[in-house]
């Protein structure tokens, strides 16, 4: 996934089983629509990744012109204290999804939500 997308990436992403939804009134101006996907295993949900599709922009000082972009984001918790992963231009979907469970292991960060016993195996 580069900074400057095809027209047919928000059908690549769904594919990928993001959800689209429609961003908060705190996004930039900027950020033409959100999509969302979470990760869980057995345990637990994990974190969520969510990809901003940002709108066409002209700098407002050199007018240079940017077209829509994408940014890769998740959240996660350690100790219950909050922190924001931002991935900018260049990375495939599936190269960030990696990259974020790497870290997430890695790390040794919380998990979001930890399934009662009899709710293991039930996604929601």
């Amino acid at each position: 996934m580069v900074c400057v997308m095809q027209t047919n990436i928000d059908n690549y992403i769904l594919e990928k089983g993001y959800h689209q939804f429609k961003p908060s009134p705190f996004a930039s101006d900027l950020v033409e629509t959100c999509f969302q996907k979470k990760f869980w295993d057995d345990t637990g949900k994990k974190y969520f990744i969510t990809i901003n599709k940002f709108k066409p922009w002209t700098h407002p000082y050199t007018g240079e012109k940017f077209e829509s972009g994408y940014e890769v984001t998740s959240y996660f918790t350690f100790n219950d204290n909050p922190i924001n992963l931002n991935l900018y231009c260049n990375w495939d979907i599936d190269e960030a999804e990696a990259k974020i469970e790497e870290i997430w292991q890695k790390c040794n960060f919380d998990y979001y939500e930890v399934f009662e016993t009899e709710d293991r195996h039930v996604r929601r």
